[in-house]
């Protein structure tokens, strides 16, 4: 395996209460990350390592990894990058550059690195590798920070409360003006 592998990890400990809600959070309550069977490998502070396998139900039409899941591994990984600085976050944009594919049965690794952590936004550069260290697709991405996670916090199902408030339950939404 080459240096590709990992960025110069700071190994800085999450703290345990955060790392325990995160895991919960994206094993327990993300089906999509089920689906990918994403595992996560190295969790620290605004650093991330995960890797995913190459199934058929992943593949596109040259049987090689789908863009998309390559894609959503990345944003799974600066999502959680960002998440191990406590911070909240929806996705603003993100570029991606493929430079290779992965064959069915090979297993890939994201790794992610915040580098700008601000009050209301956070920038993330994040690669996908294969298992020889080779670069298949790298990415930046920029999130928007909605809120923090604390130690004290018991529910995690009000994660987005106030950031959807304003949207309209669907007993309230109507097609009808004079309503």
């Amino acid at each position: 395996m080459t240096e590709n592998l990992h960025y110069d990890l700071t190994e800085k400990e999450v703290p345990g209460w955060l790392k325990e809600r995160i895991l919960r959070l994206y094993y327990e309550r993300n089906f999509f990350v089920k689906y990918l069977r994403i595992t996560i490998m190295d969790f620290y502070e605004g650093e991330v390592r995960i890797s995913m396998d190459v199934r058929h139900e992943l593949t596109n039409l040259v049987k090689t990894l789908h863009g998309g899941a390559v894609a959503s591994m990345l944003d799974v990984a600066m999502n959680l990058a960002c998440a191990s600085l406590q911070k909240r976050v929806l996705v603003l944009e993100f570029n991606t550059n493929f430079t290779r594919g992965a064959k069915e049965g090979n297993t890939v690794y994201a790794l992610s690195k915040v580098i700008h952590n601000g009050k209301r936004t956070m920038v993330v550069e994040s690669k996908v590798i294969d298992i020889e260290g080779k670069i298949m697709a790298q990415a930046r991405g920029t999130f928007f920070v909605i809120g923090e996670f604390h130690q004290e916090e018991k529910e995690d199902d009000k994660i987005f409360e106030n950031y959807f408030s304003e949207r309209p339950s669907d007993e309230q939404a109507t097609d009808d003006p004079a309503k």
